[in-house]
């Protein structure tokens, strides 16, 4: 039993307790890794159980266990569904019918390797023809940190949209985003002919960032915890300039 090895001692003794894990782990024995840490948890267990009260309330594959505990942290899920929703958000000219988080494949999902994109997807309707109707979503971090703004800047931004149903996705690119939880929040705005905000909708769904570590990522071989809103690989270049 390993008990929140990643909240004590320096990094050199957390790497070594993680690579005692690993090599107790592949040699066919079990390991149980007891964290409120969710990026690690994900990225060391295969499988997890929540306990709460010494009762076990969840069991099952490490991703699941901890979107479900996440979910139920904050009562907020990977997916959201307002079709039946008296108190939708919508204005005169549109209406929210559901929100979800996805992966490449179109599969709802709460749990995202750091390399991986990460599809934020909102179903609405139309009400009135003619309209520029752009979605908007606003990502936070647990610490309420307001991390970025993103809106549909594609052809859509200048072209109106007939009534009906349309299905808009934003791709937050792979290697972006730091490891931990994310809240989504999520408008329609219109900027022509005028500024109009048809709708802000707080606290809609969420989602969870781990790093697997396996050093082709933005933290290459560190091993220590890495800080900030976002954790981007950036290309370097290095030239010589003279040598000895």
């Amino acid at each position: 039993i390993v008990d929140e090895v990643l909240a004590v001692g320096d990094i050199s003794f957390q790497k070594k307790c993680l690579r005692k894990m690993r090599d107790v782990g592949e040699s066919g024995r079990t390991v149980v890794f007891v964290s409120h840490d969710m990026a690690s948890i994900v990225r060391l267990c295969d499988r997890a159980i929540a306990l709460n009260n010494g009762t076990i309330v969840s069991d099952g594959p490490a991703t699941d266990v901890v979107e479900e505990y996440v979910a139920a942290g904050w009562g907020i899920k990977s997916e959201r569904d307002f079709s039946d929703d008296p108190h939708e958000p919508k204005s005169d000219s549109v209406r929210l019918i559901k929100m979800r988080i996805v992966n490449v494949d179109g599969d709802t999902t709460g749990s995202f390797d750091i390399r991986k994109p990460i599809g934020i997807e909102m179903t609405y309707e139309a009400l009135r023809h003619g309209e520029i109707l752009l979605p908007n979503f606003q990502i936070y971090n647990t610490e309420g940190v307001h991390v970025f703004t993103v809106q549909d800047v594609s052809e859509w931004k200048r072209r109106p949209k007939e009534k009906g149903t349309y299905v808009t996705t934003g791709w937050i690119p792979g290697d972006l985003m730091s490891e931990g939880s994310f809240i989504v929040n999520c408008a329609i705005v219109t900027y022509l002919p005028k500024m109009e905000v048809h709708f802000n909708a707080r606290d809609v769904v969420s989602f969870n960032v781990f790093d697997p570590m396996t050093g082709d990522g933005a933290r290459g071989d560190f091993g220590g915890k890495m800080t900030g809103a976002v954790r981007p690989v950036v290309d370097f270049e290095t030239s010589s300039v003279s040598t000895k």
